[in-house]
């Protein structure tokens, strides 16, 4: 989505999103009358940023119960692409509407510092100061120092919700930050009176 159009998407009372599901775990979520995730099948090492991604929603979502997130996109997937699974794999594509109160939007492409335990930097000058000190504080051993540049790095992670930071970083720098965002969802649950078309497909 382009950045212009971001805050005017954000602006809404209630979005229109996409989840990407298997057939399976989309059948019992009928027989449930909603779609929750339990977190079994994240991966172990993702589990840190997960955490870190929940304790987030708690925060700034009223009310978060604490459970691992749906996750879910602004914009519609292509089911031409293959992206979206093992080739093979039935899945659906599920459109749905929700509150924006109950949803926390972050840019997908940022996200994987948070999942690859990395530094967001303002640019790639200042990120790689970082990196440059990270790894002296390693090779001395530096516990205080790593302590130190570990809660940065963490603070740095914030920066995937601000949107309008995004937009300016993108407007100075578009081949390192990326000309477009990409707006993924998460939140706790999805109601299947929320659902409003399912469309099945095998991935490629």
């Amino acid at each position: 989505m382009e950045h212009t159009k971001v805050q005017e998407f954000l602006k809404q009372d209630t979005v229109r999103l996409y989840t990407l599901q298997e057939v399976a775990v989309w059948e019992l979520a009928e027989v449930r009358g909603e779609f929750r995730t339990d977190g079994r099948r994240v991966f172990r090492d993702f589990r840190p940023a997960y955490k870190w991604l929940i304790e987030q929603m708690i925060y700034r979502i009223p009310n978060y119960p604490g459970w691992y997130p749906v996750w879910a996109w602004a914009e519609k997937p292509d089911m031409r692409c293959a992206s979206h699974g093992a080739s093979g794999t039935k899945l659906v594509r599920v459109e749905f509407t929700l509150p924006r109160e109950q949803i926390l939007f972050s840019c997908f492409s940022s996200w994987h510092d948070v999942l690859n335990l990395g530094y967001f930097g303002l640019s790639p000058n200042s990120t790689s100061r970082f990196y440059n000190r990270l790894y002296k504080a390693k090779r001395e051993q530096d516990s205080e120092k790593l302590d130190e540049l570990r809660a940065k790095m963490e603070r740095s992670w914030q920066r995937i919700f601000d949107f309008d930071l995004l937009s300016q970083l993108s407007d100075q720098d578009p081949e390192w930050f990326g000309k477009d965002a990409y707006l993924q969802a998460t939140f706790a649950s999805l109601p299947l009176s929320s659902v409003k078309k399912v469309e099945y497909f095998v991935a490629r």
